[in-house]
């Protein structure tokens, strides 16, 4: 029996355990290419953007007068969905609203 382990053919050597091979190399992940539509639909996005940014600077310049500054007490709940910005603007004009309502009723006392 010891001759026939002599005689039968060696295991492959594992990949890696190649004696002259040199070390594998990291390659970098395969990328594909966007669709061409895609550069069109980042451009269409960012016009969308500016003009919706050059209308909120627009309305930020305005100066807010006394019938603006007056709103409906329930303003602030129909629309859940506000961003911070517009919260923010809502909460500058109420307390323009509560100072206004604050001199006005120390006059009358």
């Amino acid at each position: 029996m010891a001759g026939r382990t002599a005689t039968r053919t060696p295991e492959p050597p594992d990949r890696d355990e190649h004696e002259e091979s040199p070390p594998r190399l990291s390659r970098p992940r395969r990328t594909t290419r966007p669709p061409s539509n895609y550069a069109r639909d980042q451009e269409i996005d960012n016009n969308q953007r500016t003009t919706r940014s050059q209308l909120r600077k627009k309305t930020q310049d305005r100066p807010v007068t006394e019938d603006n500054a007056v709103t409906s007490d329930d303003s602030a709940t129909e629309s859940e969905d506000l961003n911070t910005a517009t919260l923010v603007k809502e909460l500058i004009k109420l307390r323009r609203e509560i100072r206004r309502r604050d001199e006005l009723q120390k006059e009358e006392l």
